[in-house]
């Protein structure tokens, strides 16, 4: 099965989108939710998963194509998640801090 096949089929076990009422196309601002992007090599595209929102994907024929369609995807599940009362995970938290990497030397001194 090709990622384009896999993301088309993970539609077919959820409600039919006509039961869902009209919402408006995006959410007001999307939530900094983690998009995990790959590319595809049988489909040449690029694929979005977000880890946080289980089932939240999508795909893009460019990186900013498969970004813009993953945020558009995270506003479509957040509004899903809320008119079927489902619990809504919070975004995932990653801080970096500046410094040398383990093992790395300061340069001259």
């Amino acid at each position: 099965m090709t990622a384009r096949q896999h993301i088309a089929s993970e539609g077919s076990h959820r409600r039919d989108a006509t039961e869902l009422p009209a919402f408006p196309r995006l959410a007001p601002a999307v939530p900094p939710y983690s998009m995990h992007l790959a590319y595809d090599l049988d489909d040449e595209i690029f694929i979005v998963t977000v880890p946080e929102l289980p089932g939240c994907m999508t795909h893009g024929a460019t990186r900013a194509e498969a970004v813009r369609k993953g945020e558009e995807a995270i506003s479509s599940w957040l509004i899903a998640a809320e008119h079927w009362d489902t619990p809504i995970p919070a975004p995932a938290v990653v801080q970096f801090e500046a410094g040398l990497a383990e093992g790395e030397a300061a340069g001259p001194s």
